[in-house]
């Protein structure tokens, strides 16, 4: 699956530019949106929704956060997102992926556990510091804002 990040606004989906998941968006049109199942969809905390198979599509998984109900932060765990003409999919190269965005003069920070962008607020997640495998993007966050996060 595919999204294209509009920057500060939030996620539209490539393959039908009708599903824009767009921060502030109540989370009942989210829900309505994305076909929320309550058995299959519940997040880890009462403030997230996730959406693994998303649309039943294998291999495609994202994860929302609320603020007062309200669509706050978007975490692609599985899938593509585009950025500044850059395609960066979770399990791709990481070293390579941020190269090609700082040549674009994209600004990334190093993070306890990720690389974060907080003017474009996006944030990319190392495997590596999570225990995992060397080089690779554990996921794609995209927010409102990164206050939140040090």
């Amino acid at each position: 699956m595919k999204w294209t990040y509009n920057v500060n606004r939030g996620l539209t989906y490539s393959d039908d530019s009708t599903i824009t998941l767009t921060f502030g968006l109540s989370r009942a049109i989210v829900r309505k949106m994305l076909l929320y199942k309550s058995d299959a969809n519940n997040g880890r905390f009462d403030n997230e929704d996730s959406y693994e198979k998303l649309f039943d599509i294998p291999g495609h998984w994202i994860r929302l956060s609320f603020e007062k109900e309200l669509l706050f932060a978007i975490e692609v765990l599985e899938g593509i997102v585009d950025f500044d003409g850059v395609t960066i999919e979770t399990r791709g190269n990481l070293k390579n992926t941020l190269d090609l965005l700082i040549s674009k003069g994209h600004i990334f920070e190093e993070a306890d556990y990720s690389y974060i962008n907080r003017l474009d607020n996006i944030d990319l997640g190392d495997s590596e510091k999570h225990g995992g495998v060397d080089n690779l993007i554990y996921w794609v966050l995209v927010s409102k804002n990164f206050d939140y996060l040090t």
